[in-house]
């Protein structure tokens, strides 16, 4: 009887421990503070992505924005580092980011690339096979590196 409640009390202790850890971790995964690519004029903007996300991060946001990020900063880095292209985080929960639900009509997390014009958003594109293709992640980078090089070009 005592091997059983041994067996029983770590069975307890690993879920316990489980729970904490994986809490610990969404924790750290959602405390993700708004990025973005350095941008010394915006009115030198061709590009503007958004990545808009909200509180709840799961795997697969956690994989948009990774994505997202690494096409941006790999793929484009000399049209960041020219001033043309920014990337931008933005947590529609916040107060100052309602707005992209309105702006882009959200209905949830999504990856937006806008032409820019002397610093104002002329047109606009959401990237809604992303959640298509969250799982093949050659493939959404292909589409998001697409997508933004159309939009580079069309400037």
């Amino acid at each position: 009887m005592n091997v059983k409640k041994f067996i029983t009390f770590i069975l307890f202790l690993f879920v316990a421990v489980s729970i904490v850890y994986l809490a610990a971790n969404f924790r750290s995964s959602t405390a993700n503070p708004e990025y973005m690519t350095p941008v010394k004029d915006f009115n030198s903007l061709d590009v503007m992505v958004f990545y808009i996300h909200n509180n709840t991060r799961c795997i697969n946001c956690i994989r948009f924005e990774k994505y997202t990020k690494d096409v941006i900063n790999e793929v484009f880095a000399d049209q960041v580092k020219e001033g043309r292209l920014a990337l931008k985080m933005a947590n529609y929960e916040t107060s100052e980011n309602r707005h992209y639900v309105d702006d882009y009509k959200l209905v949830t997390k999504a990856v937006i690339v806008a032409k820019m014009k002397n610093g104002q958003q002329t047109e606009w594109k959401n990237l809604d096979k992303i959640w298509e293709l969250v799982n093949d992640e050659i493939a959404f980078k292909a589409y998001i590196t697409d997508e933004v090089a159309d939009y580079l070009g069309a400037n």
